[in-house]
Formats: structure tokens, sequence, C-alpha cells
């Protein structure tokens, strides 16, 4: 039996949605990298940490007619990523109330952890007593 891929969900619920849809649609399938490509975040790498959905040869085009649904058109997708006017005005009002996004008192730490290693530092920078 030869599979075919025939989908590569960037995330487990792409993934979950993807399987349930074949499931449904009584179509058998196989997720190659299943359970290391989830022990391992990050990106994706082809090959290495990606999961791709996988069915027997004879079922390719109705799997593919099935998670069609699935596909955005390049000008859904644009419009899904650019951010909208409230969200732009959201973040400036949670900057200027809360500061986030902006690491707290990083500086301040960083400068009191230098100065206590300089203070450990000059103690050993001093000649020991030297006992006649």
């Amino acid at each position: 039996m030869n599979l075919i891929a025939v989908a590569s969900p960037q995330n487990e619920s792409d993934l979950a949605v993807m399987l349930c849809l074949l499931e449904a649609n009584d179509i058998p399938s196989y997720v190659h990298n299943n359970g290391f490509g989830g022990l391992k975040p990050g990106p994706q790498i082809n090959m290495f940490n990606s999961r791709r959905v996988m069915v027997p040869a004879i079922y390719v085009e109705e799997a593919l007619d099935t998670l069609s649904v699935l596909e955005k058109t390049a000008e859904e997708e644009k419009s899904a990523m650019r951010p909208q006017r409230v969200d732009k005005w959201r973040t400036v009002l949670e900057f200027l109330l809360f500061g986030w996004f902006v690491p707290g008192f990083r500086w301040h730490r960083q400068v009191h952890a230098d100065a206590e290693d300089h203070d450990a530092d000059e103690h050993f920078d001093e000649p020991p007593d030297a006992e006649e």
C-alpha cells in the first residue's frame, strides 16, 4: 500500500481538524512524524519535525477534495494577517497604561548584579595579609 502525502499542518489544531475530516469521510490516514513532531516545538523543518498527513494512493483524490475546504485564498490569508486599526490602538494603550512588551526593571537588575560582582571582585583583588 503506497501512502501519499496530502497535507502538512502547521499546528496541532490544523492536524486535528484534518484528521477529523478524513475520518468523517471514511478515508484512512496516517500522520508521519506524529509523535516526534510534537516533541520538538519551534520552526517546522521538513522531514525532521514537520508532520504530514498521508493517505493510501487510491484515496488521494477524495482526500484532497475533502481537505480543500480548509484552503484559504491568498487574499483571505493576507487580510487575516493585516492588523486592524482597533488592534493597533489597543497595543498603544496597553503600552502606555501597563508597560506591556517592555521588560520591567531589566536594566535596574543588571546594574545591581554588576555592582555586587564588582564588590566581590574588590575583595579578591586585595592581597591577603601576610603574617610574618
